[in-house]
């Protein structure tokens, strides 16, 4: 079975069509939590121009492809759904040898410009194709039969009277092993890469902790665009990161794999809220009790948070990533200089967490509790214990319940 990016198997008419559906904007947009409509004012569009470019009824610019990603803070490769650049260098053409002193020009301006006028005015004025035509010893006719354009058209491509549409500028890029940004002379657009949910978390975290954060961010955005069917979407698996912040954190929750119960609710977090009103006398509702959690520094966090459904539940010895990213955030929580209260959910979880988690520095506590699959309903007053824990090692209490 080839392995590679679908893309890299096309060929010029197949990668044409793929780019026209394959652009990740709705899936960019949603995870900012952006509707339609204030995403087309951000860009300086119309509603109808931004849906059609997300449905892919109408074709995305190559200036709106750079300024959605640029927007974004990711590389115009991920928010088009292409592989990475570097598995892009497979389609360089064999007959291309750069120099590697060349040196290519970069509009300095760019950065200064607004969204919209990035995404609906902006002209291109580096003209870095005929620098690289050059440099490869061919001439505008090469490029022309290459391509499968008119001489007009490339002369065109380098004198500015036209940029190259996205399909052509992709093709271009590959063809002579640059980046697409390179080809423009725009700045690259992923640099510093920024993350969509962990911004609370960049500075609190180990570098390697928040980059493995950043790529499991980017792939499952990409499989959730692509179909792939979640038991939790996106935006919820990362939900905990959003809410709390590194400062007020004092509770980290880790159950197993999620499986869903009634109204496609997450079924660990319904059986943590009802154990949550039953010991303080709450009449909340799911959704207002998980919001007031993590605000109030309390975490919730499940291995296997990207499971699929019906896939099979638990926790494998084989972790995937985001069971791999959920053991390093939580040793990464283990060094942090306040007291906290880590709670595993099971026996499989309660291994994990003792790999991680250094319970004799006197500021963290670790404490059982039974599997939720198996055994679903928090036991011996759990959230008072925490509490008990918390105030022994100097910190201050978790408000269970609402001001």
């Amino acid at each position: 079975m080839d392995s590679r990016h679908p893309y890299l198997t096309m060929n010029r008419e197949e990668r044409s069509a793929y780019l026209a559906l394959s652009n990740r904007i709705s899936a960019y947009r949603e995870m900012r939590g952006l509707t339609q409509r204030e995403f087309a004012q951000e860009m300086g569009l119309s509603w109808s121009q931004l849906s059609g470019c997300e449905c892919g009824a109408r074709g995305i610019t190559l200036r709106l492809a750079l300024a959605v990603a640029d927007y974004f803070g990711t590389s115009v490769y991920s928010m088009l759904g292409l592989p990475p650049y570097e598995e892009l260098l497979a389609l360089k053409s064999p007959n291309v040898n750069l120099p590697s002193d060349l040196e290519l020009a970069v509009d300095g301006h760019y950065r200064e410009l607004s969204y919209p006028e990035k995404a609906t005015g902006y002209s291109f004025p580096c003209r870095n194709n005929g620098i690289l035509r050059k440099a490869a010893n061919m001439d505008m006719k090469d490029i022309s039969a290459i391509f499968n354009k008119s001489v007009s058209m490339v002369n065109g491509w380098e004198n500015g009277k036209y940029p190259p549409r996205l399909v052509s500028a992709v093709e271009l890029s590959c063809f002579f092993g640059v980046t697409l940004c390179q080809l423009l002379g725009v700045p690259e657009t992923a640099k510093p890469m920024k993350s969509l949910y962990l911004q609370n978390w960049v500075d609190a975290l180990p570098e390697e902790v928040v980059r493995r954060g950043m790529e499991l961010e980017q792939r499952l955005a990409r499989e959730w665009k692509l179909g792939t069917d979640f038991i939790l979407d996106v935006p919820e698996m990362f939900a905990p990161f959003r809410l709390t912040k590194p400062r007020d954190l004092k509770v980290v929750l880790l159950g197993g794999a999620p499986w869903l119960g009634p109204h496609n609710q997450n079924r660990f977090q319904k059986i943590l809220v009802a154990g949550l009103c039953d010991e303080y006398g709450l009449t909340e509702s799911y959704d207002q009790t998980m919001t007031r959690l993590g605000k109030n520094g309390v975490m919730y966090l499940q291995f296997n948070f990207e499971r699929v459904k019906d896939s099979e539940s638990g926790t494998r010895d084989a972790l995937p990533p985001s069971s791999r990213f959920v053991k390093d955030f939580v040793g990464a929580c283990s060094d942090m200089p306040q007291p906290i209260v880590f709670v595993a959910f099971g026996d499989i979880v309660a291994r994990a967490m003792l790999e991680r988690v250094d319970a004799t520095r006197g500021d963290k506590a670790i404490v059982r509790h039974d599997d939720l699959w198996r055994a679903p309903k928090i036991t011996d007053g759990l959230f008072h214990r925490i509490n008990e824990l918390l105030i022994k090692m100097g910190g201050e209490p978790v408000q269970w319940t609402p001001d």
